[in-house]
Parts: C-alpha cells; sequence; structure tokens
C-alpha cells in the first residue's frame, strides 16, 4: 500500500511531533517532509509506465472497500502540498507559534488534503473535507483573539452547511447506485435517466462552488484572512492549496457527471463573473492581506473559465494555472507576512519603500507579481496564454484581456508599497528569505520551462506560437501602462472605490447565498436535461 502513507504519514508524524521540544520537531519535520517528497517521485514514476494507480483499503472488492486512486494530475496536486507545507514549515521555522500544536495541527491538516486528492469514495471526501474544516477554523483562531475567534466559527459554521449540502447529494447517489466510489459511479450514470441526476448534481455542485469561492459563495474565503492573529503560512497554504481542493474537486465530479449532465455553460458564466468580482474587490481594499485573499477569488475564476473551455490546450492551461497560481500566491502571502512584521501594519497606505528597508523581500515580492500579473516570461504568462489560446478569435478573448487588466491594476496599486522612502534597512530571517527566493526563482522557471514541464508532468504535448505570443506581450506592454495611469491618476486619488465594500457577510447573508445558488444551479440543470422544463403545460 503506496498512496495511504500520504494521508498517514503526516497525521501520525504530527501527534508524535507533539511531543517533541523545538530542536528536534525542525529536523523531524524535515525528514518526514523529504520522505513524502521522495514517495511523491516514486508513484510518478509507476504512474508515468502504468497511467494510474488503485488501492483499496479495507476490502477485497474494489466497490466495498476504501478506495484511493491516482493519476497523473492526482500525484501532481499531492506532491504540490508536499512542497507547500514544506516551505511553509521552512517559513515558520523563526517563529514563537512553531510550537506543538501548531506542527501537529500542520502535518494532520497536509495528510488530509493529500486525501482529499486521493480518494475515489465519495463520502470519505466528505469525511476529509470536513475534518479538514475542524483544522483550519482551529488554526484561524490559533492565537486565541476576540477576532479571529469570531472569524473562525464563521468559517467553520459556514463549512457545515456546505457539506450538508455535499451529504445530500451523495446519499441520494447511494439511494440510486449503491455504491460510493467515483469510477464506479462514472460507469454506471448512463444506464440512469439523467432526470434521477438533477438533483444530486445540484446538491454536490453548490457545496463544491463554495468551496471553489465562485460567486456569490467567495466570502469565507477573505472572511479567513481578515483576523491580524491568523498565521501567514496558514493563509499561503490556505490560498495556494487547499483552495485548488474545491477546483480538484469540481474537475472530478463534473467529470463523473458528465455522461448526463453538462453544465459548462452555466459555471463559464459563474466563472467570469467570479473573476470580475474578485478584482473589483481586491483593488477596493487597503487592507495588503485582504487585497490578496480577494484576487485569489479572482484567479479560481480565471482558472474555472478555462476548465469550462471544450479547447483541450485551454483546460491543460488552467490545470497549469492552479500550479503557477499556488507558486505566486504563497509567495505573496509569505512576503505579506514580512511586510506586516516589520512594518506593524497592514494598511497599505502606510507602508512604503519595502524595496530599501528590505530589498529581497521586495525583489521576491515583485517576482510574485510579475507571475501573477502575466509578465513575459513568467509562469502565469505562460498559463494565461494557454487558457487565451483556446478562446483566440471569441467574445472569451477580450473577457480574459479585460479581467487580466483587473489584476493588473490590483497589483499595481499592490506594489506602490514597494517604492518610496522606508526607513532603516532591517534584517529578516534566512529561513523566511530562502523561502521567498526560492518561491520567485520557481515562478520564473516554471514560466521558460513551461512547455517542457506540462509535457513532464501530465504527458501533454503544448507549443507556443511565437507570433501570438508576442502579441500577448504587447497587449501586457500597453495593459500596464494603461494600469498605471489609471492608478496614478484616478486610483491613488479617489476614496470612492474603497466604498464598494468595507462588511463582509454575516452568517445568515452567506447562507442565503448558498441557497440561492443552489435554487439557480437546480433550475438551470433541470432546464438542461429537460428543454421543455420551464414550458407551461398545454
Amino acid at each position: 500500500m503506496l498512496l495511504m502513507w500520504f494521508v498517514l504519514a503526516p497525521i501520525i508524524s504530527g501527534v508524535i511531533c507533539y511531543k517533541l521540544n523545538r530542536h528536534i520537531r525542525r529536523p523531524v519535520v524535515i525528514f518526514i517532509q523529504s520522505a513524502l517528497a521522495v514517495l511523491v517521485i516514486y508513484s510518478f514514476s509507476l504512474i508515468d509506465v502504468n497511467g494510474s494507480i488503485s488501492e483499496v483499503l479495507g476490502s477485497d472488492n474494489a466497490i466495498l472497500g476504501i478506495g484511493l486512486s491516482a493519476d497523473r494530475v492526482s500525484v501532481v496536486m499531492v506532491g504540490l502540498a508536499v512542497f507547500l507545507f514544506t516551505v511553509s514549515f521552512v517559513y515558520t521555522f523563526p517563529d514563537k507559534y512553531f510550537d506543538e500544536k501548531f506542527t501537529m495541527l500542520f502535518m494532520i491538516l497536509q495528510g488530509l488534503i493529500c486525501g482529499i486528492f486521493l480518494s475515489d469514495d465519495i463520502f470519505n471526501i466528505y469525511v476529509l473535507v470536513e475534518v479538514s474544516s475542524v483544522i483550519i477554523a482551529i488554526l484561524v483562531m490559533f492565537k486565541q483573539e476576540g477576532r479571529s475567534i469570531y472569524d473562525g466559527l464563521i468559517y467553520l459554521l459556514t463549512q457545515i452547511v456546505c457539506m450538508a449540502f455535499y451529504l445530500f447529494g451523495i446519499g441520494y447517489l447511494y439511494k440510486i447506485f449503491g455504491v460510493l466510489s467515483i469510477k464506479a459511479i462514472r460507469e454506471a450514470i448512463p444506464l440512469v435517466e439523467a432526470s434521477q441526476l438533477v438533483l444530486p448534481f445540484a446538491f454536490i455542485l453548490t457545496a463544491i462552488s463554495l468551496k471553489c469561492a465562485f460567486f456569490p459563495l467567495f466570502s469565507w474565503l477573505p472572511r479567513y484572512h481578515a483576523p491580524y492573529s491568523a498565521p501567514f503560512a496558514v493563509s499561503a497554504i490556505l490560498s495556494g492549496l487547499y483552495v485548488k481542493s474545491g477546483i480538484y474537486m469540481f474537475i472530478r465530479f463534473t467529470d463523473m457527471f458528465s455522461p448526463a449532465i453538462q453544465m459548462s455553460d452555466f459555471f463559464m458564466i459563474v466563472a467570469i463573473i467570479t473573476a470580475a468580482c474578485g478584482f473589483l474587490l481586491a483593488v477596493s481594499q487597503k487592507d495588503i492581506k485582504l487585497m490578496l485573499a480577494y484576487s485569489t477569488v479572482s484567479q479560481m475564476g480565471f482558472i474555472a473559465i478555462g476548465l469550462n473551455f471544450t479547447d483541450e490546450t485551454a483546460w491543460w492551461g488552467s490545470v497549469f494555472h492552479i500550479l503557477n497560481h499556488a507558486l505566486f500566491k504563497s509567495l505573496l502571502f509569505l512576503t505579506c507576512g514580512n511586510i506586516v512584521d516589520v512594518y506593524g501594519t497592514r494598511d497599505i497606505n502606510k507602508i512604503r519603500g519595502v524595496m530599501k528597508r528590505m530589498p529581497a523581500v521586495g525583489v521576491a515580492t515583485l517576482m510574485g507579481v510579475l507571475g501573477i500579473t502575466g509578465a513575459p516570461f513568467f509562469n502565469g504568462s505562460m498559463s494565461k496564454y494557454f487558457i487565451q489560446y483556446g478562446a483566440k478569435g471569441t467574445a472569451l478573448d477580450y473577457i480574459i484581456i479585460l479581467i487580466n487588466t483587473g489584476t493588473i491594476i490590483v497589483f499595481v496599486k499592490y506594489i506602490s508599497m514597494l517604492w518610496g522612502d522606508g526607513g532603516k534597512k532591517v534584517k529578516v530571517d534566512g529561513y523566511k528569505i530562502s523561502v521567498a527566493l526560492l518561491l520567485g526563482v520557481l515562478c520564473l522557471c516554471a514560466g521558460i520551462f513551461s512547455p517542457h514541464i506540462i509535457r513532464i508532468l501530465f504527458g501533454i504535448d503544448v507549443s507556443v506560437n511565437l507570433l501570438l505570443y508576442i502579441e500577448k506581450v504587447g497587449i501586457y506592454v500597453v495593459t500596464v501602462i494603461l494600469a498605471f495611469l489609471f492608478y496614478k491618476f484616478f486610483l491613488s486619488k479617489s476614496t470612492k472605490i474603497y466604498a464598494i465594500t468595507q462588511n463582509a457577510l454575516t452568517f445568515p447573508q452567506i447562507i442565503l447565498s448558498l441557497l440561492v445558488f443552489f435554487i439557480v444551479l437546480l433550475l438551470a440543470t433541470s432546464s438542461a436535461v429537460d428543454p421543455a422544463f420551464f414550458l407551461l403545460p398545454g
């Protein structure tokens, strides 16, 4: 049994680390993470030869046992999880909150996320997501401050209600098929009428849409980042990795239902609105951590746009953008933590001169910004190129340009804190600088070598049309100039933009938005399955 160790090893190690002192925990954590990295490489080599790996725990029957399976995409996601948890651990080594409780919780969370990526059982996914939500809520409340406790509880209650929708959906599927295996259900779906699947589809995809932070269900994500006490390493994992588990579930469950239900047009509209709302809300913030949180919402919409294309290049571009976003958004959250530690504020109007005061942090931040905005040769540029390639010649091509323009405006504002007089130069811990610069270099390398990386990781051959890429570079340069002028002459002088929203949704409003989304999805799915659904009798 190979795959189960990606789940069990971190959980067992977390419990062991709880009993170790601080100096022993560091080498133990590095050893465990290194061992997991070796397991990822070995698993990938097996998949490269066999195509996939499947294991069944607790029974010889693949239908009755607990199924784990890995293909190229899932093992890459597990590898991403191991890498990001490793660099996040290294980042936290100098911090006071790197104690036995934090280490145990962080390790357990890693095992749970790996389980979500590997599980073939829809009920086990429910259990893994629920437990990981509890762990995340505890990490939000880790420093036990008033605001963090309130936001942590709101987050937890939201996730519990969300997964209740998921539970109703899988219960309905079990009633129809009598199995819980994703693979088995997909094979059996053509044998039943599509109309029987409308309700479970709506239940499950509503829950998954909240996990993906789709419009209008994204308010839980910035709420998690709002407390000043929430550790930045945890924020990096949440935005860089955990929200990707929702996207991964979206990929798997839409594929599972695909023989009977196709709702790509509906989710394309949702994705576009999500991307647009994300950058509008990001640019309206003064809090740099909330700017990054809302930009994650926008990027989730951008990823979903590519996933709902019929073009294969755009689809793989979105999968590649999942990895790229994990790199540059983790980088930005970690450097944001360095900046806040030194300046003692998250108000962007009170932070200036980061480049002079913390040159290495400033350079790493700039590399992350170049990645997320799609600057030439950086990783975001290539994944966005592949997504846009699938939209060439359509209205979506211009929509993607508009969305990326919004992203550039957000980060033109964000990097304003890099310039100016920041005061006396300060020394930043070597662990933190090393992690930031490593992620920055990876953002550059993943852009330069992107076709080779995609070929190695996913076995897909993609090529770059030089003329189209030069055109994309030209559009990027023009967009950056326009974004800078917009910031200098309007955004930096306007106070009205901050009035777009400054108040998070209350818990009843969050649940209401969840119900509204479910009803709209249910009606849209019913109409897609039966075009006569809205016609009056007679």
